[in-house]
């Protein structure tokens, strides 16, 4: 893998969905706090918006478009991903002679809590006045989205190689998976448990593999040379499902690998860990 590859790759799966590091100054919480730690990837649907969604979670509408960087008032776009944090946000304003220490006791959380999620050095720094962001721990709220609109990240790669094409627009046309290079034979595993919905030739994807995960979400696997699963076989994570092989439009032995979320395609790198 080059370098700009390797790189692209590891900032698109370390914060996700974030496209920019710019949060407004009244908490939002920075990449890497706790409530940051704890989210879901949720597929836009028709007609969502982010008042509806930080409706739904009972969290500031100015907080869930800093998670994502976005303005406030941005329009959302059928397909596009959002972290939607597991716990609950909300947003307090300090009072006068409120203490952090005092905040801290009335929401029966840890005072450090409040700290690292608005990025505060001194505890002693609070203004009346000042709008400050309260992290409610998952275990404290009720989810309310459906889980229907649930996208969930994988843990493991579905090949041991090399990225060899991003996702994105190739040579004018757009490129709906994530390219990797490996010896022909290399062991292909299935990323998340689920149903086999097709196994076989595929037309320009060669020998193909699609395993559904319920939720409407679904994972492809292409240019395989030989498939070793049937169609409405159950398989689990980990499994092997196929080869590594050169079938199909194929320019060289990798495996074409696709995530769909309602047959939406999806960029990978999203839901790939770091390490493989």
């Amino acid at each position: 893998m080059n370098k700009t590859a390797k790189k692209s790759i590891r900032i698109l799966i370390c914060i996700g969905i974030i496209l920019s590091s710019t949060c407004p100054a009244f908490g939002v919480p920075r990449a890497g706090s706790s409530i940051a730690d704890q989210t879901m990837l949720y597929v836009v649907q028709p007609g969502d918006t982010l008042w509806d969604l930080a409706a739904q979670r009972d969290i500031d509408r100015e907080l869930l478009a800093g998670i994502n960087g976005l303005d406030p008032e941005a329009r959302l776009i059928e397909g596009q991903v959002l972290k939607i944090p597991l716990g609950q946000l909300i947003t307090h304003e300090v009072q006068e002679g409120e203490t952090i220490w005092r905040i801290a006791r009335n929401y029966h959380i840890d005072y450090q809590i409040i700290m690292r999620e608005n990025e505060m050095t001194d505890p002693r720094q609070l203004m009346a006045g000042q709008k400050i962001a309260i992290p409610i721990p998952p275990e404290r709220v009720a989810i309310s989205i459906s889980p229907m609109r649930k996208v969930w990240s994988f843990d493991l790669w579905p090949v041991n190689g090399e990225v060899s094409s991003m996702y994105g627009m190739r040579d004018g046309r757009m490129h709906e998976g994530l390219d990797i290079a490996a010896p022909e034979g290399t062991p292909i595993y299935c990323v998340q448990e689920g149903v086999v919905v097709f196994a076989g030739e595929r037309g320009t994807y060669g020998n193909a593999v699609i395993v559904d995960h319920g939720d409407g979400l679904r994972t492809l696997y292409a240019h395989a040379s030989k498939v070793l699963v049937s169609e409405g076989e159950v398989v689990e994570k980990g499994q092997v499902i196929a080869l590594v092989g050169n079938t199909g439009r194929s320019t060289g032995p990798h495996t074409h690998f696709e995530v769909l979320a309602g047959g939406r395609p999806l960029n990978p790198a999203y839901y790939l860990p770091v390490n493989r």
